[in-house]
C-alpha cells in the first residue's frame, strides 16, 4: 500500500526535476516556447531609428533618405527648387510643362536579422549559450518590430547551411523566423543537414564545399532580401569576420541601416583561475591547463584584440554596435532591460 504523502513528494520531485531539465535545455538549446515567452519583455522596447532622417514619419519610425524609402503618390506642377531627378517626364510630355513626382513615406520598415549559429556560438558559462542569447535578443527585437507594424525576416547560418525567410508582416512571419532559428540550432547540435522540403517559404542553401560558410557569403546573399533603408541586425561573436566580409558590410552600410549585436561570454574575456578544466563539444572533450600566467595573459589579450579590431572595422564603416554578454540573460526582464539600455548608448 502506497503512502499518499510519499507519492505527492515523489510527484513534486519529478515535476521539479522535469522543470529543471527543461530550464537547462532552454539555456543550452534554443526552444520556440522560450522565445515566444519573451514577447512581454518587448513592451516599450524601441527599435533603432534610421541614421539618416530629417522628419518624423507617419508610423513609428523616422523617415529615411536612403533611396526607395518613399512610395510614389502623385504628380504636380514643377516648383522652383524641386529635385530634377523627381521630374515626371511622362506627365510632362503629355501636359507640355514640367511636372514633379510627389512621394509619401513608407509606413513600415523592413527588418532583417542575420543570426550566427556557428560552433563558437554554442558556448556559454553564464546563464545560457551565446547562441541562445542571440535568439532571445532576436525574439525581443522581433516582437517589438511586429508591434510597430514592421516587416520581419531573417537569415540563419551555421557551418554548413544558410537559410533565409523573406521579410513579411505580422506575428506569423516572426514565428517562422523563430522556428527556423530553433530548427537550425537543433540541426547544428547533431551536425546534420536540414531538409530543404521541411518548410515552405524558406530558402535553404546547403554549402557543399569542405570549407565552412563565411560571413562574406552570408552578407552577399542578404543583398537579395534587402531594400534600401532596411534595418539589418547582425547577431554574432564575429570571430569569422575578415576583409572580404568587411567589403560586404561597407556595401550594406551605404544603402541600409546595419546594427551589430556582439555576443560574448565572460570566460572568453578572462581565463578561469589557475587549474585544469575539462571542456566538451558534442562528442569531443579536451582539457585546458590555466596554471600558466603567460597563457592567461595571452587569453585575455586575444579577446581584447578581437574586440578592438571589430570596433575599428565597424566604426570605420559607420556601423553602430552594442555588446551583450551571457551574464545579462539571467531572466527575461533583466535581458530586456539590458537591451533597452544598450540600444540607448549603442554608439559606444
Amino acid at each position: 500500500m502506497t503512502d499518499p504523502a510519499t507519492d505527492k513528494i515523489a510527484s513534486d520531485k519529478t515535476a521539479t526535476d522535469k522543470a529543471a531539465t527543461n530550464k537547462i535545455s532552454a539555456d543550452v538549446q534554443i526552444q520556440l516556447e522560450d522565445l515566444v515567452g519573451y514577447r512581454a519583455g518587448a513592451k516599450g522596447l524601441g527599435l533603432p531609428p534610421s541614421r539618416n532622417s530629417s522628419s518624423m514619419r507617419s508610423g513609428a519610425h523616422m523617415s529615411r533618405l536612403k533611396g526607395r524609402g518613399m512610395e510614389y503618390e502623385q504628380s504636380r506642377a514643377y516648383q522652383f527648387g524641386d529635385d530634377i531627378r523627381h521630374i515626371d517626364w511622362r506627365v510632362t510630355a503629355r501636359a507640355g510643362k514640367l511636372f514633379s513626382k510627389e512621394f509619401q513615406e513608407e509606413k513600415d520598415r523592413q527588418l532583417l536579422f542575420i543570426v550566427d549559429l556557428n560552433p563558437s556560438m554554442h558556448f556559454g558559462t553564464r546563464n545560457c549559450f551565446k547562441s541562445v542569447l542571440a535568439a532571445r535578443i532576436t525574439s525581443l527585437l522581433g516582437w517589438a518590430a511586429t508591434a510597430h507594424g514592421d516587416r520581419v525576416g531573417g537569415m540563419v547560418f551555421n557551418r554548413n547551411t544558410i537559410t533565409q525567410i523573406k521579410p513579411g508582416n505580422g506575428k506569423k512571419s516572426l514565428l517562422k523566423l523563430l522556428d527556423l532559428i530553433c530548427n537550425t540550432d537543433a540541426e547544428s547540435s547533431v551536425t546534420s543537414q536540414p531538409d530543404a522540403n521541411a518548410q515552405t517559404n524558406i530558402d535553404i542553401n546547403i554549402h557543399g564545399g569542405s570549407e565552412p560558410i563565411t560571413f562574406h557569403q552570408v552578407l552577399q546573399q542578404a543583398q537579395s532580401l534587402l531594400r534600401p533603408g532596411s534595418l539589418v541586425v547582425m547577431l554574432s561573436d564575429f570571430y569569422q569576420l575578415d576583409s572580404n566580409a568587411e567589403t560586404q558590410i561597407n556595401r550594406l552600410a551605404q544603402h541600409c541601416d546595419p546594427l551589430a549585436v556582439v555576443i560574448s561570454d565572460q570566460l572568453e574575456q578572462t581565463a578561469p583561475p589557475p587549474g585544469k578544466y575539462w571542456i566538451s563539444h558534442q562528442q569531443q572533450t579536451a582539457q585546458i591547463n590555466t596554471h600558466s600566467k603567460a597563457l592567461r595573459s595571452a587569453w585575455q589579450q586575444q579577446f581584447k584584440e578581437h574586440q578592438l579590431n571589430l570596433s575599428a572595422m565597424l566604426s570605420g564603416n559607420g556601423i553602430p554596435n552594442i555588446r551583450m554578454s551571457t551574464e545579462q540573460a539571467s531572466s527575461p526582464d533583466q535581458l530586456a532591460l539590458a537591451l533597452k539600455h544598450a540600444l540607448g548608448i549603442r554608439h559606444g
